[in-house]
């Protein structure tokens, strides 16, 4: 009996190593969500949004058409805010700081909020990666919208809270993050300037601030490079 279950270990050993050789590997982290795709939404802004690849999209929702998604449909997110299926040794760049800094085509941005900088971009003091800046200010004060766009997301987001998310042109998206409450709703245009939420203390934070975020190409940027000089 033993010679018949170390006969069938065998095989089925042969088998799992079979099947890696044949497939790319992946590494799968824990944690996730749902995504319901809304009305004229597309692979690129749902990618956008949570900064994953689309062939990421693709593969953890087993897609067969890139641009065959339809109002209504749940597509999982595995984990927000990295890229988190490694395929053949692909890597995560969305943390690397361009050295350059990326022309916006003209695109002009204003403070969404008025205060001071506790936290800038960056590697942090405790070693982790900061994607934006914070600015402190009183709970309930006006965000701004830092230029024209449209929203392509207002909804809450692990970590995040209450989050709103402007697309300003094909490859520009600002985010507003930790708000009291979002007052502009999804797929509508907003001009520079109009308020779209109120400084709060949603998701994981210690203090009242806006958690602010310039994204290029869906990759984070200093936004120190591209907003006025600070007063």
């Amino acid at each position: 009996m033993n010679k018949y279950i170390r006969y069938f270990n065998i095989f089925f050993i042969i088998i799992l190593l079979s099947s890696c050789l044949a497939y790319p590997r992946f590494t799968i982290q824990r944690g996730g969500r749902y995504h319901t795709v809304r009305r004229g939404e597309t692979l690129w802004r749902i990618s956008q949004i949570y900064r994953i690849s689309v062939d990421t999209l693709v593969k953890v929702n087993h897609l067969k058409d890139h641009s065959n998604i339809y109002t209504g449909q749940k597509l999982y997110i595995p984990y927000e805010g990295r890229i988190i299926i490694i395929d053949e040794g692909q890597r995560d760049e969305g943390s690397k700081e361009k050295n350059e800094t990326p022309d916006l085509m003209g695109l002009k941005f204003i403070w969404p909020v008025d205060g001071k900088i506790s936290s800038y971009f960056g590697i942090g003091d405790n070693g982790g990666y900061h994607q934006g800046i914070d600015i402190q200010a009183a709970l309930g004060k006006s965000v701004l919208a830092a230029a024209d766009g449209f929203i392509i997301y207002s909804d809450v987001m692990r970590g995040y809270g209450n989050v709103i998310m402007i697309e300003h042109n094909n490859s520009v998206i600002t985010v507003y993050a930790h708000n009291k409450k979002n007052l502009a709703n999804y797929n509508t245009r907003v001009k520079k300037g109009e308020k779209i939420a109120e400084v709060g203390m949603s998701g994981h934070t210690t203090g009242s601030h806006l958690h602010f975020e310039i994204r290029i190409d869906g990759e984070p940027v200093d936004p120190l490079k591209y907003l006025p000089r600070h007063r």
